[in-house]
């Protein structure tokens, strides 16, 4: 029972996770695919996410 549960939660967490960069990557004016494909060096300081 635990595994099949792990399993589920990793997928939900990573699904949500997946989503929102695709929502922000959108909002920012950028495909979803530029979100997978662009090093952070090549992507606008607006783009990157801050650390702070």
């Amino acid at each position: 029972m635990a595994p099949e549960l792990l399993f589920f939660a990793f997928h939900l967490v990573r699904k949500c996770t997946m989503r929102a960069i695709f929502d922000f990557q959108r909002l920012a004016g950028g495909t979803p695919q530029d979100a997978l494909t662009a090093a952070p060096a090549e992507r606008p300081a607006a783009d990157r996410v801050s650390n702070f």
